[in-house]
C-alpha cells in the first residue's frame, strides 16, 4: 500500500515555501506515494472579514494549477461561506 500525504492550507500563490513542504511530502511518501492538498475558497479569513486585505494572489482554479504542477497528486477544494465556517466538529 503506498504512502500517503495529506497537506491542508490556503495555498494562495504557492510561492517557495510551499514547494518546500510539497517536496518534504513526497520524500516521505516516495515515488509511489500520493499527496493530496485540502485548501479553501475563498479563505476563511476573508468570509471572517480578517482577510489581509490585500486580494488573493490567485484563483482557485490558477492555484489548482500551481500545486499540480509542483508534484500534487491531488487538489481538494473546499468552498466556504458562513455555514460552512458555523459547522460543529461533528458536521
Amino acid at each position: 500500500m503506498a504512502e500517503k500525504a495529506l497537506l491542508i492550507g490556503t495555498f494562495d500563490g504557492v510561492h517557495l515555501g510551499h514547494h518546500s513542504l510539497i517536496e518534504a511530502a513526497r520524500q516521505h511518501v516516495g515515488a509511489a506515494g500520493h499527496i493530496e492538498v485540502l485548501t479553501f475558497d475563498p479563505p476563511p479569513s476573508e468570509v471572517l472579514g480578517r482577510g489581509p486585505g490585500h486580494g488573493r494572489l490567485a484563483r482557485a482554479s490558477r492555484r489548482e494549477s500551481l500545486l499540480l504542477q509542483s508534484g500534487v497528486d491531488e487538489v481538494i477544494t473546499l468552498k466556504v461561506d458562513e455555514d460552512f465556517l458555523g459547522q460543529s466538529a461533528g458536521e
